[in-house]
């Protein structure tokens, strides 16, 4: 007996209907609760049970085939054709293009009677589309059958100005609310939840880590009858390492999966439209994650790494370090390459891997220039932007990985010490902002930057102020530093002054201009003294930035704290960059 309930408590506990949080679905609107019929679809018992509903529900029907094109709805409709003893047509999207693949091999009678299969309704679009493309083929659909209907009965499905027969198992009314109107938004920060139809990755890692197995296994059945078969060797390769990725994050990874998938289709590969390469970037940067959180003795692992073409890639590192490279390294075989990671440090070598996943070069991170010597972070920066190629940084002893595209720092994923969960954050809104207010800023903050997380790193607080700040009053300096860019210093250098008690100054431009400098207030930022006009100093990092940029408002001040905490001050407003480090051996 079909029992729709036990169905549904069988789904929160798998992990597939979460409720009481707060998501923005695919359609834009906001709800407290979402489904992820898809998922459930690759579990045996619920899959069983909705396939032999939908072979009852469809037995006084006269039907010659079933269709499906999404990968909970092949799930199912492959159990109910079984049942039903009819064949089933195998559709597969790719993008916004959708096929059947294997149309051809049926007779014109088998395509008289076609029911269109799905696992979830939600919005009538894809069924509609699916139905207009097999109506092109000759076939012909004669009503669609979804295992959950959300759609609340407001948008039917219609073909030609008709309204097209739909048959569910469960209805589900789910609380939704157009975005101004949610009431959970003052509040409750939201889940942006998209469709992960093509990543098995950012799947598994939003699910019970006792899912992972079962997703794997639904994803290779359908790929292998959409005969996919680059994606269940895809699959086959990555496997190996799923404990080792599961093992090092959090068990609660709802947000992780919105946060995950996006940061890497925004930021990690926005321009990769070949799918392998996708997947090789979104892979790479999984094995990544978990090196962050490997620590060998004292050590947390960490290094740097590029992808992309190769000779453009050779052309621009001059060379070689001492390490001799593992034969035949790929991103399949990441375990084999952790060694390697803890052998140098990551802003001193860089590895190189081409746009297929492979290990070609291991080279310094460091190149001669008319201008100087270039090296670290800057000259990785210098090689995403002269190849057009992507970096990666996993800082050592931060459980951090930093994203460089185009010659900058594109975003960013760090362990929350608050959340216990991963956070996918980009410095660009933040940088617009500010550049905004103040022009020509942003390169030379994301330098200061740079020089912040080596700080954060060291476990080092400290100050800079950048851009005009000369009314500023400053006591005497406990380093003189010679007026040159701190990109050819390097982060390591700067940092290791920025460390002494006082504050940095930068130019603009992004020149160091004076170092280790107490800074002196004036009393017109802050509630007149007794004694009338008085400069002021002291108080914590903090209330210096604070009162610095309020008193230099052609300036921004970074504001680094020993725990890790960076922050940019204008004006007397902090925009938060960086939280408190987790996991870091303080002396």
């Amino acid at each position: 007996m079909f029992d729709s309930l036990a169905l549904l408590d069988h789904f929160r506990r798998t992990g597939c209907f979460l409720e009481g949080g707060h998501f923005r679905l695919a359609s834009g609107k906001h709800s407290d609760s979402y489904i992820q019929v898809r998922i459930g679809m690759m579990d045996d018992v619920a899959r069983t049970a909705f396939a032999e509903e939908l072979a009852l529900m469809l037995s006084h029907r006269e039907v010659s085939a079933l269709a499906a094109s999404t990968v909970g709805g092949i799930l199912l409709a492959r159990d109910a054709s079984d049942r039903m003893k009819v064949p089933l047509l195998v559709g597969k999207q790719s993008g916004k293009k959708l096929e059947w693949v294997n149309v051809a091999e049926f007779q014109p009678a088998a395509l008289r009677n076609v029911i269109l299969v799905d696992d979830v309704l939600t919005t009538p679009g894809l069924l509609e589309a699916g139905i207009r493309l097999l109506k092109d083929l000759g076939v012909t659909v004669t009503a669609c059958a979804v295992a959950v209907d959300r759609s609340q009965g407001q948008e039917p499905v219609i073909i030609d100005g008709v309204p097209f027969e739909t048959l569910s198992l469960i209805s589900l009314s789910l609380n939704k609310w157009n975005p101004g109107d949610c009431p959970l938004c003052p509040t409750r920060r939201y889940v942006n939840l998209y469709d992960p139809e093509g990543d098995f990755i950012a799947v598994i890692l939003s699910m019970p880590p006792e899912m992972a197995e079962i997703i794997i296994r639904g994803y290779r059945q359908v790929y292998e009858l959409q005969r996919d078969l680059f994606q269940v060797q895809s699959i086959d390769q990555w496997r190996p390492w799923l404990p080792s990725l599961l093992a090092g994050l959090p068990s609660i990874r709802v947000g992780e999966d919105s946060g995950l998938a996006q940061f890497i289709r925004s930021f990690v590969h926005p321009k990769q439209e070949h799918l392998k390469r996708r997947r090789i970037l979104t892979e790479l940067f999984g094995h990544l994650m978990v090196v962050s959180q490997i620590r060998v003795e004292s050590r947390s692992l960490g290094c740097s790494v590029i992808v992309g073409d190769v000779g453009r890639l050779q052309n621009f590192f001059q060379g070689d370090v001492p390490l001799r490279e593992p034969t035949g390294a790929t991103v399949a075989r990441f375990d084999a390459l952790i060694p390697y990671y803890d052998a140098l440090r990551e802003t001193d070598a860089v590895f190189l891997f081409d746009k297929d996943g492979g290990l070609f070069g291991i080279k310094r991170l460091s190149r001669l220039t008319d201008a100087g010597e270039v090296r670290g972070n800057q000259l990785l920066r210098q090689a995403t932007e002269a190849s057009d190629s992507i970096g990666f940084v996993v800082r050592r002893e931060r459980r951090a990985v930093s994203v460089y595209r185009d010659g900058r720092l594109e975003a960013v994923a760090e362990l929350s010490e608050k959340t216990g969960c991963w956070e996918f954050t980009s410095p660009r809104p933040i940088l617009e902002e500010i550049d905004s207010r103040i022009p020509g800023m942003r390169k030379t903050l994301e330098v200061v930057l740079e020089v912040a997380r080596e700080m954060s790193t060291r476990g080092y607080g400290g100050l800079f102020v950048v851009g005009d700040a000369e009314k500023l009053g400053r006591g005497t300096p406990k380093v003189v530093v010679r007026e040159q860019p701190i990109s050819l210093i390097g982060t390591a250098m700067v940092a290791e002054i920025a460390k002494l008690d006082g504050a940095v100054f930068v130019s603009r431009d992004g020149d160091l201009q004076q170092a280790s400098t107490i800074i002196i207030n004036t009393a017109a930022v802050a509630p007149p003294l007794s004694h009338g006009v008085q400069a002021r100093t002291g108080g914590s990092r903090r209330q210096t930035a604070d009162r610095t940029s309020r008193e230099c408002p052609s300036a921004a001040v970074v504001c680094v704290s020993q725990n890790g905490t960076i922050e940019i001050w204008v004006e007397g407003i902090s925009w938060p960059i960086s939280e408190a480090v987790t996991g870091v051996l303080r002396a």
